[in-house]
Parts: C-alpha cells; structure tokens; sequence
C-alpha cells in the first residue's frame, strides 16, 4: 500500500500543480481586479476615415456587463462624420488571461443624422451574441488598458466611481 502512495503522490501533486489549474486561479484574480465601474475609449484611424468611442462600463461579479456611450465614425471619401449612442449588454470573462465579453443586447443609434436607418441601418452590421477577446496588457485598481488584435490600437479604460 506505501509503495503505491509513493507513486501516486508525484502524479497528485504534479496534476495538483497543471497550468490549467494556476491559470484558472490567475484569472479568478484578474476578474476581481476588473469588477467595477470603468470609463473606456478607443480610437483607430484608417485610409477610409476614422472611428472611436467612449463608453462607460459596468463590470458585476456574476460574470455580467452593462456598457453607454458615444461611437463616431468618420467618412474621409465622403467627408461625412456620424455619430451614434450605443447600449450594450452580456457576459464577460477572463480566460487563460484574456478578456472575453459576449454581447447579449447590442443597440446603437445614429444621432448626428436621423433618419438615415432608412438608407443604412448599421444594427444590421453587428451580429446577434458577437462575441470577441483582449488581450489584457495592464491592469491596476485605476487603468485597465486593452488590445483587442495587434493591427488596433488599445482601449484604455480608467476605473471610475459608480
């Protein structure tokens, strides 16, 4: 029976030690530092024209999210800026130390030029429960900043009060 334990023991502890498990503990913490109330922008510039947009983000325990603000979208062929509110809802969690958020209920509407849904309605761009990750590149109890794919600039985040 102790020469079975002997051997055993190694395999215990060394299972005991996998990565998966180290990493499963290293984003439960990361998710406690992200719990809170951040205010977010993003800016990216491209030979079309440029978007960005402020948010302010609401970040719960139970793995739920809750984003408002702002998206402007400029046109450089057609020298047209179109601004819009957008509200966004869904899940969000932190996976081998990336940041996942699945949007639920994605709504945005153009403010800067109504009626222009009749023409171009861009809810219809956005699809039902998209999902997306970021790398988390820092994160402190006032700044988070993000990069969502190495051809975007990062998303900086500054924790705000509720």
């Amino acid at each position: 029976m102790l020469s079975r334990l002997v051997f055993l023991a190694p395999i215990f502890l060394a299972a005991c030690a996998s990565p998966s498990q180290n990493s499963f503990y290293e984003d439960r913490g990361i998710e406690k530092a992200i719990v809170g109330n951040w205010e977010c922008d993003f800016e990216h510039s491209f030979p079309e024209g440029s978007l960005g947009f402020e948010t302010k983000d609401s970040y719960v325990a139970n793995g739920r999210y809750t984003s408002f603000g702002s998206f402007i979208m400029y046109l450089e062929e057609e020298d047209v800026e179109l601004e819009y509110v957008l509200a966004d809802s869904g899940t969000w969690e932190v996976l081998d130390g990336k940041f996942v958020s699945t949007s639920e209920d994605f709504r945005i509407k153009n403010v800067s030029h109504p009626g222009i849904e009749e023409f171009f309605d861009i809810n219809e761009v956005f699809p039902k429960n998209m999902s997306g990750s970021a790398t988390i590149l820092e994160l402190s109890e006032e700044k988070m900043v993000l990069k969502i794919d190495r051809n975007t600039p990062e998303m900086n985040c500054i924790r705000i009060d509720a």
